[in-house]
Formats: structure tokens, C-alpha cells, sequence
């Protein structure tokens, strides 16, 4: 197949016609302008010409515009029966998380990733979900837009006959940071996505044997890998290397002070994250994460910042 999708060539070819035709009705509605200004001008015609017998116009222009319309949706239909056809065979099952500074994908492998990867030629269904409001995604190379509302189930059905790596962008900008937040649809050959699926299940066993680790993953799973990095670098949230037990300035109610990032920060961190801000770092990014971190895995978590700690 020489398209992305099954629905692409419809689309293009529905996109194509609009032009054509809106072009075509520009024109003849200049033309008409100018014939009308040259025909009924007050020199040729100084008393009012009346037009009569204009139902057979009048049918054939609402004819013309109804099959206009109708071809439209029958293009739209096309796409919709292809991308959110719940009836759809699927192979792979993927859930997807959209949150105000975050994108997770979950594997029923366990594997949990801000990154999606499908295989090609195979139907994948991408359930989506909010926690917190509602968000529209956009995947232009798919020409799919999706609503994403807290507490209602969508899904998306994707099933790209190429292989290549495709962006996944938030539609609507309420953030600045959305611009800077798009994720990457990686659309790979069958045999090697079974592999990946495989090596990724393996790579979960083996990488909770160890609290630290165990840490980490529970960082991965909530996303906050994505703000926060582990080398130092300096990204939306304040990097984790060296960050544990060490004294920093935060601003509460717009004061500075000076505390001691311990457990009782963490806690509060996670729990209430504009409480205290890290100096340098702007509030109102990480949503809280109450009553959905539990103690147990903030315990993780610390064990795995003292274990990257300088």
C-alpha cells in the first residue's frame, strides 16, 4: 500500500475536491459580480429589472450544495468507520494517559512509556483517558483529532501500513509548555515490535528486584520522568540528582525560605506541588497526585533518590 492508512486517500482525495470546488465558486461569484455591475449598472438600466421564474436556479444551487455536503460526510465516514470503529479486530492494546505536564503509555506487558509504539499492519487500540480536564490530541500524519474527557471512555484505532515516527501533539495550547510536550508515535515491522514486547516484559521482572529501582519505576509508570531528569539536566520540574536530604530555597506565598527536602517535603511535594516551589521553577505545572501515589510507593521513590544522589 502506498498510503500511511486505509482512509488517507479518501481524505486527500476530499480535501482536493473542497479546493477544486471552492475555488470553481470564488471565481464564478466573481465572474457574477462583474457581469451583474456591467448588465444591470443605472446608465443600462436607470428603473429595476425583476427577476422572475428563479425555482428551477434555486433547486439546481440546492441540489449542487446537498451532494457537496453529502460527499463529505461520506468521506468523513470513512475515516471514522477505520479510526474509532470499536467493532475493529485488534492485536495490540495500549492505554494512554494525557495529563496537564504528561503523556504515559501502558502495555499489558506492564511496560509503561511516554513514548507509543505500535507495529504496522497490525489494528492497535489506543484507549485514552484524562485525570484531570479535557484535552484534544492531534496526530497529523494520521489526520486523527480526539477529545479526551475525564471520566468518559475514547479510544482510537490505529493500524499505519509504514513504518516511521509520527508526532502526537496536544490540539489545544492552554499551556505554554504543551507546545514543547508532543510525543512520538514509533510505528515499527511486526517481528521487531514482538520482540520489543518481549524484551520490555523481561526488563520489568529483572528491574523490580531492588527498592531503587523499584523507584524508578514508579516514577516512570506516573510520568514524572518526563519534567524531572536524573543527571542534573534542568527541565519543567527541578532535576532529582542531588536532590534528596539537601537544603533548598522554595517560595511560599510568595516568600523565600530555606528547607531541608525530606520526606515530609516529598509528601508534600506530590501530594499539594504548589505549596513549595523550588527557586527558579514556575507553579502551576504538576498537577497533585492525592490519593493516587501512595505512601508505600513515595517510600520507593525516596530510596531511589538517595541512590542517585551525589
Amino acid at each position: 500500500m502506498n498510503e500511511l492508512l486505509d482512509y488517507i486517500k479518501e481524505i486527500n482525495i476530499a480535501l482536493f475536491a473542497i479546493i477544486i470546488i471552492v475555488s470553481l465558486l470564488n471565481i464564478s461569484l466573481i465572474i457574477i459580480i462583474i457581469y451583474f455591475f456591467i448588465r444591470y449598472n443605472n446608465k443600462k438600466n436607470p428603473q429595476a429589472t425583476i427577476v422572475e421564474n428563479t425555482k428551477k436556479t434555486h433547486l439546481v444551487s440546492i441540489g449542487i450544495i446537498t451532494i457537496f455536503v453529502i460527499g463529505l460526510c461520506y468521506f468523513r465516514y470513512l475515516r471514522n468507520k477505520s479510526a474509532f470503529d470499536f467493532e475493529t479486530p485488534v492485536s495490540v492494546k495500549v492505554n494512554g494517559e494525557v495529563t496537564n505536564s504528561n503523556w504515559t503509555f501502558k502495555y499489558d506487558n506492564g511496560e509503561i512509556n511516554d513514548t507509543l509504539y505500535i507495529p504496522v499492519n497490525l489494528p492497535v487500540k489506543l484507549s485514552l483517558f484524562s485525570s484531570d480536564v479535557l484535552y484534544k490530541i492531534f496526530i497529523p500524519a494520521f489526520k486523527l483529532t480526539q477529545d479526551i474527557i475525564p471520566g468518559q471512555d475514547k479510544f482510537l484505532i490505529l493500524n499505519p501500513h509504514k513504518e516511521g515516527k509520527y508526532e502526537l501533539l496536544y490540539a489545544d495550547k492552554c499551556n505554554l509548555d504543551h507546545f514543547s510536550k508532543h510525543k512520538i508515535i514509533v510505528a515499527i515491522p511486526k517481528q521487531e515490535f514482538n520482540q520489543w514486547y518481549i524484551n520490555t516484559a523481561e526488563n520489568i521482572v529483572t528491574f523490580k528486584t531492588s527498592p531503587e529501582n523499584a523507584g524508578f519505576n514508579v516514577l516512570k509508570k506516573y510520568g514524572c520522568n518526563t519534567c524531572h531528569s536524573a543527571d542534573g539536566t534542568k527541565l519543567a520540574g527541578t532535576s532529582f540528582k542531588g536532590f534528596y536530604d539537601k537544603t533548598k530555597i522554595v517560595i511560599t506565598n510568595t516568600r523565600e525560605r530555606e528547607i531541608k527536602v525530606d520526606k515530609k517535603y516529598i509528601i508534600k511535594s506530590i501530594y499539594n506541588p504548589d505549596t513549595d516551589i523550588v527557586k527558579g521553577y514556575d507553579p502551576g505545572i504538576m498537577i497533585s497526585y492525592n490519593n493516587k501515589i501512595s505512601e508505600k510507593e513515595i517510600d520507593l521513590i525516596i530510596e531511589y533518590l538517595k541512590n542517585i544522589n551525589d
